[in-house]
């Protein structure tokens, strides 16, 4: 197995969208010219909420850190657990 770069982009509510796209399409496209060794991009966010951008456009995660581990149920705000 190649060894990976490991890199996480936190997302939160409120980020500007172009603060998440822009790092993890510059890493895609230093992979797609061969960075040795290779970049391994993921969004994380805290709990395992997806988050909703400044424009309202709401992202997943690969990756949480703390909060709740339960599932199924929404919170104050309404939100879905993934």
């Amino acid at each position: 197995m190649t060894d990976q770069r490991r890199v996480v982009i936190v997302g939160y509510d409120g980020a500007q969208i172009l603060d998440i796209a822009c790092p993890s399409g510059a890493l895609d496209i230093a992979n797609r010219y061969g960075a040795a060794p290779p970049y391994s991009i993921e969004l994380g966010t805290l709990g395992r909420w997806a988050v909703h951008t400044s424009s309202g456009i709401a992202l997943g995660r690969s990756v949480h850190w703390g909060g709740d581990r339960s599932s199924g149920h929404a919170d104050r705000r309404g939100r879905r657990r993934l």
